[in-house]
């Protein structure tokens, strides 16, 4: 995993590395190490990846001993950046929508619900034991996620148009099972109108939550507009991060018995180590330390 350096100059610079002189002056004829850095743009901003070798000559754990000349021989300002963890969009899904709804002034538990599901999981008929009066819309709605592989981000409500105008809030609940169910997040919802100008709020965002149903319930009732379909906003995975590898000969440490050392060439960001056992099928617990010099304590890093 490299880090990023963003140069705030137009030049041709170069990488350097030297220890921290007295008097705080710094020259490009001081620096044990030069790397020249070609650049093919010309702007105000540059970004590029922190070349490995920087890491193998640094003798700073914080690059303290880094510094960037122009071609002029003048120190340019920089800063050091961990990669960002690109993540890859994914489409939104349109999923089942089941409304429940209930006659004025009754309760959830004046409710009785009759769900049928296939071997999957997936909703294949709802009913309530209850109608409802004519023109009173649903205020509750049942999400089959059930077909999803990927965490659920928020939802995009298609909601019914209202020329009175409604501003409510939506509750959302998530359950596996269709019995118990958990809160999650909650928003607000509206639909305004005022001449020929338009107001709508009819996105719902939460955090990631895998679950095979979810409960969406509007309240209040009256005026509420009628949801129509609904859109799953998916999380989206994470992208492969661009990582070097680096081979290390471990020797196993003298009157510790499990014990090994191995030596990196330098302070090198580390976020991930494969071992390699010499039996096949080999089944072993690991702890895995760290330390920047010989003197310093040892650190637990997984």
């Amino acid at each position: 995993m490299k880090s990023r350096i963003i140069l705030p100059l137009l030049m041709l610079s170069l990488i350097l590395h030297t220890p921290v002189l007295a008097d705080g002056s710094l020259d490009i004829r001081d620096f044990a190490r030069v790397m020249p850095l070609t650049l093919s743009a010309r702007g105000a901003l540059y970004e590029l990846s922190l070349p490995a070798e920087v890491y193998l000559w640094s003798r700073r754990r914080d690059l303290g001993d880094l510094a960037v000349f122009n071609g002029r021989g003048e120190i340019v300002p920089f800063t050091l950046l961990e990669p960002e963890v690109a993540r890859t969009p994914v489409p939104a899904r349109q999923l089942p929508l089941f409304p429940l709804s209930a006659p004025a002034h009754s309760q959830w538990g004046d409710l009785s619900l009759q769900v049928r599901t296939n071997e999957h999981g997936a909703i294949v008929n709802l009913n309530t034991t209850r109608g409802v009066p004519p023109g009173r819309p649903a205020t509750s709605y049942i999400v089959d996620a059930s077909a999803l592989d990927r965490p659920v981000t928020g939802f995009d409500l298609a909601l019914s148009p209202s020329t009175r105008g409604y501003v409510g809030t939506v509750r959302v609940e998530s359950s596996d099972g269709l019995q118990q169910w958990q809160t999650h997040a909650s928003g607000a919802v509206a639909t305004l109108v005022a001449g020929e100008c338009q107001l709508g709020r009819d996105r719902i965002e939460f955090s990631a939550v895998k679950a095979r149903y979810f409960r969406l319930n509007i309240s209040p009732e009256m005026g509420s507009p009628g949801l129509e379909s609904i859109l799953a906003r998916l999380e989206p995975p994470l992208a492969m991060i661009q990582r070097e590898k680096q081979n290390l000969t471990i020797t196993p440490v003298r009157d510790r018995d499990g014990e090994y050392l191995a030596r990196t060439s330098g302070p090198i960001p580390v976020d991930r180590v494969r071992l390699i056992f010499r039996a096949d099928n080999s089944l072993a617990s690991v702890a895995i330390l760290s330390r920047p010099d010989d003197k310093s304590p040892w650190t637990e890093c997984g």
